[in-house]
């Protein structure tokens, strides 16, 4: 599961957060933001608010965020600046049916949030369609899997890339990040055709060394690291099944 779709990857539960209902402890709201990611009908926000003050669906600063690190990074930055206000976090939901997506005049903030979610909703219609619905979308889809079962090796580590490419002379290409499981480059790949229209978009593989990917461990972007972490689970795999 990647880091769209999996907020518990935290290794611990964040003292920022509470509800205003003393019966739902920072645990089980968890578990509802995880249950609220799995489920196409709602998208769930985490919010900083002050203590004492009117809740605001969006918070004090009118910023939903998609990622509760992200949210504490910023109640942090809030609390250097002013460390007597008791900032914290809190979570919630809307219906999607309420939200317009389309709205490019949308605060920047809520953009950001917006498009976490479009492509969130998106993977999640990718992970539930059928083989043939997959080749469609991919016509070498097949194939792709025959190739990275071969790279499925101790020594390399295969990764998968969706592009957006701008055949204009003034235009700017854009790029996933990189992506261990082809579905998940398969959901970019509809995300870009989406939000980029009339732009060429394509899946990219490629193998790099595994002693070069692991030298980034723990010394990488959040979306690389993601990806170096999935292929440390599949190099443990392999090696138990060689024990």
């Amino acid at each position: 599961m990647n880091q769209i779709t999996d907020i518990s990857q935290q290794g611990c539960i964040s003292p920022y957060l509470r509800s205003s209902n003393k019966n739902k402890t920072p645990e089980k709201m968890l578990a509802q933001i995880n249950a609220w990611l799995l489920d196409e009908d709602f998208c769930h926000y985490f919010s900083i608010q002050i203590q004492g003050q009117e809740v605001y669906p969006f918070g004090v600063i009118n910023r939903p965020f998609f990622h509760l690190d992200q949210a504490e990074r910023k109640l942090e930055s809030l609390k250097s600046s002013n460390p007597e206000v008791d900032y914290y976090i809190t979570a919630g939901a809307f219906a999607t049916y309420a939200l317009n997506f389309e709205d490019e005049e949308a605060p920047m903030w809520e953009r950001v949030w917006l498009n976490f979610h479009e492509y969130r909703l998106i993977n999640l219609q990718v992970q539930k369609m059928s083989h043939d619905e997959l080749v469609k979308l991919v016509p070498n889809y097949n194939e792709t899997l025959l190739w990275q079962e071969t790279q499925n090796t101790e020594s390399a580590c295969h990764y998968y890339m969706a592009t957006a490419l701008d055949e204009s002379d003034q235009g700017i290409s854009m790029s996933s990040e990189w992506f261990i499981d082809l579905l998940d480059a398969i959901s970019a790949k509809q995300y870009f055709s989406k939000t980029y229209p009339g732009r060429k978009v394509e899946i990219r593989s490629g193998v790099v060394s595994t002693e070069d990917l692991m030298a980034l461990d723990g010394r990488t972007s959040d979306c690389y690291q993601a990806l170096i972490d999935a292929h440390k689970e599949r190099l443990a795999s392999l090696k138990n099944k060689g024990e």
